[in-house]
């Protein structure tokens, strides 16, 4: 049963969150983001891409095309959310791209980030940094242990290993980059968190330990979703001519 409500992307400025989890189509892919508000500055949404690279860009509406609805938790334990989000984007730390996680933290130290990462957690995607975000302040969205492989997520998650490998940039430490992108290859048949099943732990009564059983059939509704409403932008861009 879903909880809700999902804000499709005409509604952002219409309902403004003070902490959002955000879906958008990328490519041929679903992308995750956390949108919240800066308390200076506004709209803001909180990604890492492909690079491993941490950013916090101003919500345009020409660029951004989210989905998004906010996490059924205590407004105060939202706000603190909102804060790391802010000290993330002030202090944006050096990650690698990687597929298999398990429940990691980023540590705030004075005006440092430490990033801690548990078992053989090498790296980030963009929907596990936002699991990592909500896991760093006892606050996890999902119940990790009722995750499993699915037999469908192996070819995207090979072709997210490549595409890794190809976009390590030329700063990063040979051998570490080396390594990750081993570890990677030999993950490409570990479990996936889904951009669609991190997004609809907000549409449950508690999002707080939701399980994969609870957020597989709403999944496939949001993208869904998100797909027919980034249709509809484009044709309705189409429309609008030069």
């Amino acid at each position: 049963m879903m909880h809700g409500p999902l804000f499709l992307p005409a509604s952002v400025s219409e309902h403004v969150p003070d902490i959002a989890v955000a879906v958008e189509k990328h490519g041929g892919n679903l992308h995750t983001a956390i949108v919240f508000l800066r308390s200076s500055s506004g709209l803001f949404v909180l990604d890492v891409t492909i690079e491993g690279l941490v950013r916090a860009l101003p919500i345009k509406s020409e660029k951004h095309n989210f989905a998004w609805a906010i996490p059924a938790i205590d407004p105060a334990l939202r706000d603190s959310v909102r804060v790391l989000c802010e000290k993330l984007a002030d202090n944006p730390p050096v990650l690698f791209y990687g597929l298999r996680y398990h429940k990691s933290e980023f540590a705030v130290e004075g005006s440092t980030i430490r990033v801690s990462l548990a078992g053989d957690t090498v790296g980030v995607t963009c929907a596990t940094f936002v699991l990592m975000i909500f896991d760093s302040l006892g606050l996890s969205l999902v119940d990790h242990d009722s995750w499993r492989p699915r037999p469908e997520d192996e070819p995207h998650m090979r072709n997210l290993a490549d595409w890794a490998a190809k976009s390590v940039p030329p700063d990063r430490p040979y051998g570490i980059a080396a390594h990750v992108m081993k570890r990677n290859a030999a993950d490409v048949k570990c479990f996936r968190f889904r951009p669609e099943e991190v997004l609809a732990t907000c549409l449950l009564p508690d999002s707080r330990g939701c399980s994969l059983d609870d957020t597989e059939s709403i999944g496939v509704n949001v993208r869904r979703w998100v797909i027919e409403a980034e249709s509809l932008r484009k044709s309705r861009v189409l429309s609008a001519g030069p």
